[in-house]
């Protein structure tokens, strides 16, 4: 794509050295009607000094697991998340504030994690 691009790329100021920043920053930043769903949550998140762990347990399918078996569930058998998420929370430096987020595809382990 670059041999072929390259120089109308260039014109527009990008480079193979700030390509993948570029790419980055389009992918992960959140539109204006994305900031506008929950703007409190948004405006953590994205405070540079925030350090946000996010989980994502998915559970509740035909693929994972039949829905019936949902309630289940314990948060102790996902364990090895809280285990990890715990030890990336002591990466943070102490003048940031560490924020937890959780989703999962089971509402019975969202309210079980949330009692947590």
């Amino acid at each position: 794509m670059w041999a072929k691009n390259g120089k109308s790329f260039e014109e527009k100021g990008l480079t193979q050295q700030n390509a993948f920043g570029c790419a980055m920053k389009f992918l992960f930043t959140p539109s204006d009607k994305t900031l506008e769903i929950s703007p409190e949550l948004f405006r953590k998140v994205l405070d540079p000094n925030a350090f946000v762990i996010g989980i994502h347990i998915r559970v509740e399918d035909e693929i994972f697991m039949e829905p019936k078996y949902d309630n289940q569930l314990k948060v102790d058998d996902f364990q090895i998340y809280w285990d990890t998420a715990a030890s990336m929370e002591k990466e943070a430096r102490e003048e940031q504030q560490v924020i937890w987020l959780f989703s999962s595809s089971s509402s019975t382990l969202r309210k079980k994690a949330k009692e947590r």
